[in-house]
Order: structure tokens, then C-alpha cells, then sequence
């Protein structure tokens, strides 16, 4: 699972593949971004392929 969001008093993830979840939808709507929605490890893998290599 790539993406973490709550609806409601339950906290969901997401894959990224298929229809983005409505609760999502209305935040992207509002001018959230699908980074604000990276579940923690998703974002230490997403910061290690920026890193350059020698």
C-alpha cells in the first residue's frame, strides 16, 4: 500500500492503482497533494531514489 487517509474514525490505505478514494478526491480538491497521503515508508523509499549515487 502506498497511500495512507482517514474516513472517518477509520484510517484506510490506498494503492494508488484504480479510482482514487473519495476522501482523498475532496482533499486533492481543497489543494492537498497525493505526497500529503505517502505512508512513512513510502516516503523513506521516495527520498533513497532522489539520493545521488557515486
Amino acid at each position: 500500500m502506498k497511500y495512507q487517509y482517514r474516513e472517518g474514525d477509520a484510517i484506510k490505505k490506498w494503492s494508488g492503482v484504480g479510482r482514487v478514494p473519495r476522501s482523498i478526491q475532496e482533499r486533492l480538491n481543497s489543494g492537498a497533494t497525493l505526497d500529503d497521503f505517502l505512508i512513512a515508508e513510502e516516503i523513506k523509499n521516495e527520498n533513497q531514489n532522489k539520493t545521488p549515487h557515486n
